[in-house]
């Protein structure tokens, strides 16, 4: 019974956690964009709209909320965010960084090779498994896998 609880008070830290992070990514979402808006005076290449790193856990964050809570449509959302996501990733065969995700929107090029391990290793488990409540409709879904396809594994 001890490891009843202990999962049970796990699940209320998870779902704590995740209303958390919720908030702060609602504070941030530019929902005209349909991406994460982030500043920071420190380093102004950053500023902007980001792509696949915080973005994609806000759209993942949204496939795992109940609708009720908040009363959105959060899995359309969800699927508006990785549609644009998927507008930023570099599809140039010849590229060497092809498959990866741009960062920002306002940059012409990847700029790390191994940018690609933040946007579609674990994220793309997630969305294609199975494992969030609601999935993506048919097309975004086939475009997701196509584009993480192309990403190295």
């Amino acid at each position: 019974m001890v490891a009843d609880t202990e999962l049970r008070k796990q699940h209320q830290r998870d779902a704590i956690l995740r209303d958390r992070m919720r908030k702060a990514f609602d504070m941030a979402y530019d929902t005209d964009a349909a991406l994460i808006v982030r500043w920071n005076p420190f380093f102004p290449r950053f500023n902007g709209h980001t792509v696949a790193q915080q973005s994609l856990d806000y759209a993942i964050l949204l496939l795992l909320s109940d609708d009720r809570t908040y009363g959105t449509d959060d899995a359309g959302e969800a699927n508006r965010i990785i549609r644009r996501i998927l507008d930023h990733q570099d599809l140039r065969p010849k590229s060497e960084t092809f498959g990866n995700f741009f960062w920002m929107t306002h940059w012409d090029r990847v700029k790390d090779k191994n940018a690609v391990s933040f946007g579609a290793q674990p994220d793309a488990r997630w969305i294609s498994g199975g494992c969030c409540r609601k999935g993506l409709p048919g097309r975004c879904a086939e475009r997701f896998n196509r584009g993480c396809f192309v990403c190295p594994r």
